[in-house]
């Protein structure tokens, strides 16, 4: 019968846990503004790890004509696209919280509107894996 283990469940959170977000150019540009400029260590790197997850490649910038004139972005929006983002479950937590403070202090902007009313509206699911242990 050898060293078989006996099969004991284990239980962890898959890498689906979070949410999906739709997020286009703008979305993608607002995601910095809603992190704030100072913060917690624990704030800070969430939000430049979600800044740099969200900002757009290169090709990504020239496929859409993106400028800079006068310290203003303009792309052509015709061009505007959607990309699909996994967002962790401390992730969206973050970001909750973010349109929570920026809510409360009314410092919500019409630019940042759509990514709000996102972040808002997401539903956090949760997924477990389920694996024995041979």
């Amino acid at each position: 019968m050898g060293n078989k283990k006996v099969g004991i469940p284990k239980v962890s959170v898959g890498s689906n846990s979070g949410a999906d977000l739709s997020l286009n150019v703008m979305d993608r540009f607002q995601v910095s503004v809603l992190c704030p400029r100072k913060g917690t260590l624990d704030e800070q790197i969430h939000a430049k790890n979600l800044a740099q997850r969200v900002l757009l490649s290169q090709d990504e910038c020239t496929d859409i004509a993106l400028t800079t004139r006068e310290g203003r972005l303009s792309w052509n929006h015709l061009k505007d696209f959607s990309r699909e983002f996994h967002f962790s479950t401390a992730e969206m937590n973050f970001l909750k919280d973010q349109v929570k403070r920026l809510d409360a202090a009314k410092e919500i902007t019409n630019e940042m509107l759509g990514l709000c009313l996102k972040i808002q509206e997401a539903k956090l699911e949760r997924s477990k894996v389920y694996s024995k242990v041979a």
